[in-house]
């Protein structure tokens, strides 16, 4: 026996009391384990929300201006703001149902909470612009049993399918309030010209973006501007449409169409059916996602004037300030730079931000708590629609009948109507959304405008016939489509000429704003005095193509402040220039607006055709090929057939009379009164186009396409054609008719081809005495692309020669094996007399003129080409080029002499010694001319060629 005899029971209590303490150890061990683990998982709200809603997502407990910027923070932590963590970690697993488990009653239920059956309205004038309608657009199995008659339209059947992600994340971006609010409705794939005036539908959109950085990249701040960014964490439940396949519309909805198309008139019909569609919905969603949706939306306003990547590094930057304190050192990257820079430069700017968080669907008083959020989801009472897609009109649902009547309504009104009065007026809204701005709202009236510069009372307009050449002039004013541009709320200046561009089957059309074509000075360069403009490929933003028309009438660009104004120099080309305090009327301009009369007499509206002879050759007006020549009321203008160049002064249409009228148009004032140009008979028989005024013989277009007119006693003449053997033949005027001219009429429905003329205008010299023109032919064999006049020295310190200058040419041309060579010349020979020279001194032979007509080079290659003097027709001798198809062929030249041809000055005649700017672009010269002006006495090739578009 132990002596002590509570020895044993000691050493039980002490093991018992070491278990205990071992137990109690171990419990608290798990315990603290299990609580380290539930922290740990709480911690984790990727897993526990992924867990518990199945989410396929980017990380949510990222916060949202993580996700925004994708910027590289790993050493940066953000301030524990409430408003840059919306998801927090309290997300319980527990059972959830779906669409698939709810009954026939509750699907029904459903479908009356989210409105699957009524329109959607979009109207601006409202708080909320986006708003589903209070009736019902689709027809649905309760309206059979409440009627129990048979009806004209189908029942909407439901179709559904169970979306591809359970949750999924994504940006939306939009730069106008407008396109923001309806994205902020759930309506995201819809495409908007309304901003725009109903001009380039893509120009305004929702774009979207993964990542908030590159969306914002490509939009950039800018003077009182906003930019509005809208996070969506979605967590969809079931994607719903219905057959569209035949007319499922209500017989309410049918019903209050068919009242509306009873009106008496137009606009009254009109009016009745914007309230109709109003109270049903002008769209209808034929997808439409069901669920529950957590967005917030970042609004940033900018005050100043900065750069588009200005704005881009200073939005960054104040991300990352908003988050921390300010004053936040960013280790050593660009970001931390540049946020530093934007940080500065926040004193002096004016800036305001919000971020709201929404939710559409769930329970709104938990939607700080992402996981409270996502459980309340579980019922399906909570559910809403959530994103709707591929919008149709709401017409389309109507009978056909129906909706061929309302669709023919709305065209007709919107088409007589400008853009701002269906919305200002009508509150129209919908027809620049979607379908209806495709079908309807892109044929609206344009507000159209001139620009008149207060200078010269000029115009700004295209240059040539399409903007795709890239650069304006001013130009007289006149009623044509170089001269018209509309003006988009949002500033931008764009011309109404549409380019189309792509290839056959995939043809689109583009436009062309006015655009400063700003360059960045390098470090250490001053600010330019002035700056080019020219046009370019209407932008989605580019402030570079922004304008403001002050009230002192200065239209000044974004993109470079209130520092520049657009001028009209004496030169014509439109450029910006620094503002000065001195008194400067080429910056002032007047906008005149076009009105429909305006808009119906200029080109845009006419139908031209071309009148072509048996020969080929077309029926043109000499002296007009040139896009910018002028026709006034005192010129008389001489007729010929020309080669088909599809120029405007071979252009023509006829009146209701018969009366065949020019493309080209006169302006005889200021006021912008026009005055046709016509086909009429001059001194000694010669057709001529002259200005339709007064009593003028103005020929017509008969049956037979022959030009006749009845003249004094009843003698009809008829245009005939002098036969000539040259490049372009006379047209005169014939009492007889078998020496009528036929002609074929050819429509033109495309716009007139612009030809740009080149002329040297460097290496000017002044000479005593040119006495000859070298007259030797260069060859070319292939087509020529530039002329360089070259004078020289002749018979210096030679006994046998008087010493004098002889003008000769250096060609450069393109050959038909594809070389090319810009030193074509001969000058290695002493003058002959016969055979290589032409006297210019009028002792030698009579007085010798300049021919400036035009002499036009045919499409195919040409074999060589002279300088030379001629009296062909005529006793005068002119100066003029001619041409030659092959070796040894015969020569061709302008026709007979022109009255306007001037009178050769040989004394103190200067001459360019230069190629033409152009030639160095290899651009083939379609017509080559003389030009010479006798006051300066200065001589020089002028050139034609087809400029671009």
């Amino acid at each position: 026996m132990p002596a002590n005899p509570y020895e044993d029971d000691d050493d039980l209590d002490e093991q018992g009391i070491t278990l205990t303490e071992r137990e109690l150890k171990d419990g608290l061990t798990k315990r603290e384990a299990k609580i380290e683990q539930r922290e740990r998982e709480a911690r984790d709200h990727r897993s526990q929300l992924l867990e518990a809603v199945k989410v396929s997502a980017p990380e949510i407990n990222k916060r949202l201006l993580d996700t925004f910027e994708k910027l590289s923070l790993e050493d940066h932590k953000f301030a524990e703001k409430h408003l840059t963590r919306i998801f927090q970690n309290d997300a319980q697993l527990q059972n959830t149902i779906d669409f698939f488990d709810l009954n026939l009653a509750q699907r029904e239920d459903l479908l009356d909470r989210i409105g699957f059956y009524k329109g959607i309205i979009i109207d601006h004038s409202m708080s909320n612009p986006v708003e589903t309608g209070f009736k019902e657009v689709l027809r649905r199995e309760v309206d059979v049993e409440r009627e129990g008659k048979i009806k004209p339209t189908s029942i909407a059947a439901l179709l559904y399918r169970k979306p591809n992600f359970t949750g999924y994340f994504e940006n939306h971006f939009a730069s106008t309030e407008a396109m923001h609010q309806v994205q902020k409705n759930g309506v995201t794939d819809i495409k908007s010209s309304l901003t725009v005036a109903a001009g380039k539908a893509a120009s305004v959109g929702v774009g979207v973006s993964a990542a908030y950085y590159d969306a914002e990249g490509s939009n950039g701040g800018g003077i009182k501007k906003k930019i509005y960014i809208t996070a969506n964490f979605f967590l969809p439940k079931v994607e719903l449409s219905f057959d569209t396949t035949s007319p499922c519309a209500s017989q309410e909805f049918e019903d209050a169409c068919l009242l509306a198309l009873a009106e008496e008139n137009e606009e009254s019909k009109f009016k009745a059916i914007v309230k109709v569609l109003g109270c049903f919905g002008q769209f209808v969603a034929t997808q439409t996602l069901v669920g529950g949706r957590l967005f917030a939306t970042d609004v940033k306003t900018f005050d100043g004037s900065e750069s588009e990547s200005e704005a881009v590094n200073r939005y960054a930057g104040r991300l990352k300030v908003a988050g921390d304190t300010g004053t936040a050192s960013f280790e050593s990257d660009t970001s931390f730079e540049k946020s530093k820079q934007e940080n500065s430069r926040n004193k002096d700017t004016a800036e305001k931000q919000s971020f709201t968080i929404h939710a559409v669907g769930g329970e709104g008083a938990v939607i700080e708590q992402a996981g409270k959020w996502a459980e309340s989801l579980y019922d399906y009472q909570r559910w809403s629609a959530v994103q709707r897609e591929r919008l149709i009109p709401s017409i389309n649902v109507l009978t056909p009948g129906t909706r061929t009547s309302i669709a023919n309504v709305l065209k007709e009104f919107a088409t007589k109507h400008s853009a701002m009065d269906l919305v200002t007026k009508y509150r129209a809204y919908f027809l620049f959304y979607g379908k209806y701005d495709d079908e309807i709202g892109r044929h609206t009236r344009h507000d159209i405008v001139v620009f008149k510069n207060s200078n010269d009372k000029k115009c700004l307009a295209v240059h040539g016939e399409s903007p795709q050449a890239g650069s304006v002039t001013g130009k007289e004013f006149e009623w044509t489509r170089q001269a018209l541009w509309r003006v988009t709320p949002n500033g931008n200046i764009v011309s109404v000429i549409p380019v189309a561009y792509g290839f056959p089957g995939n043809r689109k059309t583009t436009e062309f704003a006015l655009t400063a074509l700003i360059q960045t000075p390098k470090e250490g360069e001053t600010a330019p005095t002035t700056v080019k403009v020219g046009l370019a490929e209407l932008a989605e933003i580019d402030r570079s193509q922004v304008w403001e028309l002050t009230g002192t009438g200065e239209l000044r660009n974004a993109g470079l402040g209130p520092k520049y104004s657009l001028s009209l120099p004496l030169n014509g080309t439109p450029v910006l220039k620094q503002r000065n305090d001195t008194s400067d009327s080429t910056i002032i301009w007047n906008v005149q607006e076009a009105t429909a009369d305006d808009i119906t007499r200029s080109e845009i509206q006419q139908a031209y055709f071309v009148l072509k002879a048996p020969n080929g050759l077309v029926l043109s007006i000499e002296g007009c090929e040139d896009t910018d020549s002028r026709f006034t009321t005192a010129d008389r203008r001489r007729i010929a057939l020309q080669r088909d160049i599809g120029s405007r002064h071979q252009l023509w249409t006829q009146k209701s009379d018969g009366t065949l009228v020019s493309a080209i148009t006169i302006v005889r004032d200021s006021t912008g009164d026009t005055a046709e140009v016509c086909l009429s008979t001059g001194t000694g028989g010669v057709a001529i186009a002259q200005a339709n005024i007064g009593q003028v013989s103005a020929f017509k277009l008969d049956p037979e396409n022959r030009l006749k007119f009845e003249g004094a006693e009843n003698v009809t003449y008829l245009v005939a054609v002098l036969k000539e053997r040259q490049s372009a033949q006379r047209v005169i005027t014939s009492n007889e008719v078998g020496d009528a001219l036929t002609l074929q009429r050819i429509a033109s429905n495309a716009s007139p081809i612009a030809y740009s003329v080149g002329v040297p205008k460097t290496n000017f010299k002044e000479f005593e005495r040119i006495a000859t023109v070298d007259k030797r032919e260069l060859r070319v064999d292939g087509h020529l692309t530039g002329i360089k006049f070259i004078v020289e020295e002749r018979g210096k310190g030679r006994a046998s020669y008087n010493e004098y200058y002889r003008l000769r040419m250096m060609l450069s041309v393109e050959r038909k094996d594809g070389t090319s060579s810009s030193d074509v010349e001969l000058s290695d020979e002493p003058d002959e007399k016969d055979n290589d020279r032409d006297h210019l001194d009028w002792s030698e032979g009579g007085y010798v003129f300049v021919d400036n007509r035009y002499l036009f080079l045919p499409d195919e290659p040409i074999y060589s080409i002279r300088l030379i003097t001629s009296t062909d027709g005529d006793q005068r001798r002119r100066l003029a080029f001619e041409y030659r198809l092959t070796s040894n062929g015969d020569w061709y030249g302008l026709s007979s002499c022109s009255e306007k041809m001037e009178l050769l000055k040989q004394d103190r005649l200067g001459a360019y010694q230069e190629f033409d700017d152009l030639q160095k672009n290899g651009n083939k010269i379609t017509a080559i001319a003389l030009d010479y002006d006798p006051y300066s006495q200065r001589i020089r090739p002028k050139f034609l060629r087809r400029m671009i578009g």
